[in-house]
């Protein structure tokens, strides 16, 4: 069980990690080009799929982890 608990906080900094990055990205675009609202929307559109791309690795990684984990356990 213990193994679970680290996955799930893993999780939990790589979100929290992924929503500061967003956030910072989009400061730094802003801050750098003064963006139009159109540009400002465009960059966070591409910063939303890249995140969400990141998410599935991590998804599908945790997956396989634990079924790993819980093969072993058995």
């Amino acid at each position: 069980m213990p193994s679970r608990d680290v996955v799930l906080r893993f999780l939990v900094v790589l979100t929290v990690a992924g929503s500061i990055a967003r956030i910072a990205g989009v400061y730094e675009v802003d801050r750098r080009e003064k963006s139009s609202s159109e540009t400002v929307a465009v960059n966070l559109r591409n910063l939303d799929e890249r995140v969400e791309l990141l998410a599935d690795q991590v998804r599908r990684l945790s997956a396989q982890f634990l079924s790993h984990l819980n093969a072993r356990e058995r």
